[in-house]
């Protein structure tokens, strides 16, 4: 053997070692924590400065103590002269209904009567019938009286005997210039067919326009027979 060659177990035991450094510099690295790192910034609750500029570090506001039960319970002042407001309805109470104005009550103020038309509307000046024919003229009242005292009587008591001018017979049996005498009167026919007009409602409606009734024309003096006016 070369004596500058090793001993076969020499150079074995050389190469266990080595491998054995080897595996114990790879645990070593394995097991450093450079791998993992830096470790991350936390942010501070500081505002941000500039960059270039130095500020002096500011300690945040504290946070306001939490309420005690009495000062929770209190009701918070209102400032002098704001409206007042109505706290709240706790849940499933219910409102109270709003206040209502009274409404004024209406007097009641009766009717006014309302004026009725007038029963009679007198067209004033003289109001007679037509003449049933010419050349009739005028006797008067009293001549007709002679024979119609009963009508003549009941006549001077009605306001057709105080009206101006007068409503006397002629005006509402015509002139009787031709049937004053008895021998005509006596006889209906006759005295028509002398200038006699027996008038009706129309003639009467000439001053009785409202309120009118049938039997006016019976009423408007006494009678002393049903045929002779």
């Amino acid at each position: 053997m070369n004596a500058h060659q090793p001993h076969p177990s020499v150079a074995g035991a050389t190469f266990i070692l080595g491998r054995a450094a080897w595996v114990a510099l790879l645990l070593v690295a394995c097991a450093r924590p450079e791998s993992a790192g830096p470790a991350p910034a936390v942010a501070s609750p500081r505002s941000p400065v500039p960059a270039g500029d130095s500020a002096p570090d500011v300690p945040a506001p504290p946070s306001p103590a939490p309420a005690s039960p009495a000062q929770q319970a209190r009701p918070s002042p209102q400032p002098t002269g704001a409206p007042r407001t109505t706290p709240p309805a706790p849940a499933g109470a219910e409102a109270p209904p709003p206040a209502s104005s009274p409404t004024p009550t209406a007097t009641a103020h009766p009717a006014s009567p309302v004026p009725s038309a007038p029963a009679v509307a007198d067209p004033g000046g003289p109001v007679a019938v037509a003449a049933p024919k010419p050349g009739l003229t005028r006797v008067g009242v009293q001549k007709c009286g002679v024979c119609h005292k009963k009508q003549r009587e009941s006549w001077a008591a009605s306001a057709h005997a105080r009206r101006a001018p007068p409503l006397d017979c002629e005006s509402c049996h015509g002139a009787g210039s031709e049937y004053v005498s008895l021998a005509v009167m006596k006889d209906a026919q006759k005295a028509r067919a002398a200038g006699l007009v027996l008038p009706g409602a129309t003639f009467c409606q000439t001053c009785h326009q409202h309120a009118w009734q049938p039997d006016m024309l019976s009423r408007v003096h006494a009678h002393k027979t049903p045929t002779v006016p």
